[in-house]
């Protein structure tokens, strides 16, 4: 069996799983720390903390049973000629293109598959809502695709394994480094993977996938081009984003995943003539970005339906780009629940939160960082349901709140709008440090760690008592350098575990760079992923 071993340096990342398994995390308590807060973020329900706002894990999911179905394999050495066993596995293209019973499970050896550039694989494997069929890197091994999937078959759950482009040119067409996935049908899961270094998006989770379709766990990064294309005769445009997205009907959930350092937008849901109906944004960490960490706007359909909650991003104190934008156009975006997120913006003059006419919509929760304004709102053209309050402000400069382009501070933006009534606002930075702990759904022992290290600490202390059990093997990636080595491995036994702050190692994005530099994030913010071994 042919294994690239230099594509294995992620060793055992995804959990064994039985063949059926059925698991739902219980929801953990928050706890004060020397030196800190840690807050638990739940799968299921709600928590409070003395100190902090109420972080909220989203609904609560039904657990998670994986069908016992058939078995089937590809490898890189596979052949068309093969018949799926694992002494006789398919290639990749292939593989995906089989006409597949329901519920089988489509294992891809460790390896690599494709080889960059323009290369482009096409999944028409068909499940049903209750049994999916699952493609996934087989235990103990890491898959790596080298090119783009496209994927036109229904109910498929893409889980633990990578895609990415190796080719080095990125002053390229579209069709010389297409996207990571590009999703086009109803039911699809993408679940812990890593996309990385491919063209524009990341992931295209579009219309066609209605209602159900879920990106979960996802660390992307280093998603992007210079369109060499002409665009208003513009040949260098610069397109990347990690997640773009587009609905009609039912809901679609974005959850639990990573974006950092993607050539524009963390996350997007955008549209000028399409949809972008009933997209919920939770517990997502997005940072570096180059352009809006996260971003949903309609314009000729504008939104119904929209929830940012729990959602985590960061930019130091020099960081000119956006953070959470909601409303683009001169429309007004329906529906909207802004709830819980943990927002540090840079020196953006848009602030931290930007809202462009959004009627029918409750903002509460929220903490706000900036060294720049805090809020820009655009008040909706007609009349709707407006809750905003229980936030929390820290820092910011000159006029903090801009309403209609004309800036106020706090005391004024109060008054002028009815807003914020039980909200507080400080004109210094956070003292104590925030640690996120948010526990996977999809696999027992994983979970993310989000530091705001705000006492500038060399390393931090952290209860994983809510991810890990006594006596587990157990490392801990740091998300910026996922294939690089555990900052910390071992076995746990019950108590405090130490995190360094000071790290520099990164990921390489691969080719030239003209607009940003692919460097560390300071020791104010890291994320950390915890996985068992």
């Amino acid at each position: 069996m042919s294994n690239d071993r230099s594509y294995k340096r992620v060793v055992n990342f995804l959990v064994a799983l039985a063949i059926t398994v059925t698991f739902l995390l219980p929801a953990s308590t928050a706890f004060a720390q020397s030196g800190g807060t840690t807050i638990y973020i739940p799968i299921a329900g709600n928590h409070e903390t003395p100190s902090q706002p109420t972080q909220v894990g989203g609904p609560s999911p039904a657990p998670i049973t994986l069908p016992d179905g058939p078995k089937v394999f590809a490898a890189p050495d596979g052949s068309s000629k093969g018949d799926g066993s694992q002494s006789k596995p398919w290639d990749l293209a292939t593989a995906l293109r089989k006409n597949l019973e329901p519920g089988t499970t489509l294992y891809l050896r460790g390896g690599k598959y494709g080889k960059g550039g323009s290369t482009k694989f096409t999944a028409d494997l068909e499940g049903t809502r209750d049994k999916p069929i699952i493609v996934r890197s087989y235990p103990g091994e890491w898959a790596v695709v080298d090119g783009s999937i496209t994927v036109n078959g229904r109910h498929t759950w893409f889980w633990g394994f990578e895609v990415t482009n190796t080719a080095s040119a990125r002053h390229v067409s579209p069709s010389d480094r297409p996207s990571g996935l590009n999703i086009f049908c109803q039911g699809t899961k993408v679940i812990n993977m890593i996309i990385s270094n491919t063209g524009h998006p990341g992931i295209g989770f579009w219309r066609e996938i209605g209602d159900g379709g879920e990106v979960y766990g996802t660390i992307i990064y280093g998603v992007g081009l210079y369109d060499a294309t002409t665009k208003e005769g513009n040949s260098n445009w610069t397109r990347g984003s990690a997640i773009y997205a587009q609905n009609q009907e039912g809901e679609r959930l974005i959850s639990d995943n990573i974006t950092f350092r993607n050539w524009t937008t963390g996350m997007k849901a955008y549209t000028e003539g399409d949809y972008v109906n009933g997209f919920k944004f939770y517990n997502n960490v997005l940072f570096a970005n180059n352009d809006r960490n996260i971003f949903a706007s309609g314009r000729d359909h504008p939104i119904n339906g929209l929830e940012m909650v729990g959602n985590m991003t960061y930019r130091p104190a020099n960081d000119g780009e956006r953070s959470l934008t909601v409303g683009y156009a001169s429309a007004d975006q329906r529906n909207i629940l802004i709830k819980d997120n943990y927002v540090v913006n840079g020196d953006s003059e848009l602030g931290a939160l930007y809202v462009k006419r959004g009627r029918d919509i409750t903002v509460t929760g929220n903490t706000l960082v900036s060294a720049d304004n805090l809020v820009t709102y655009y008040k909706a053209s007609s009349t709707g349901s407006i809750t905003w309050d229980n936030n929390k402000y820290y820092d910011g400069s000159g006029k903090l709140f801009k309403v209609d382009d004309k800036g106020m501070d706090f005391n004024a933006w109060k008054s002028a709008t009815g807003f914020d009534k039980n909200s507080t606002y400080s004109s210094s930075r956070p003292t104590s440090n925030v640690i996120f702990v948010k526990p996977n759904k999809y696999e027992p022992g994983r979970g993310h760690v989000v530091v705001y290290n705000w006492e500038n600490r060399d390393s931090v202390q952290v209860d994983l008592s809510g991810l890990l059990q006594p006596g587990q093997a157990f490392r801990i990636l740091d998300a910026q350098n996922i294939h690089g080595s555990p900052v910390v491995s071992g076995t746990y036994d019950g108590g405090l575990i130490s995190l360094p702050m000071n790290l520099t190692a990164v990921d390489p994005i691969v080719g030239e760079i003209r607009h940003f530099d692919n460097v560390h994030t300071p020791k104010e913010f890291n994320v950390f992923v915890v996985l068992p071994r």
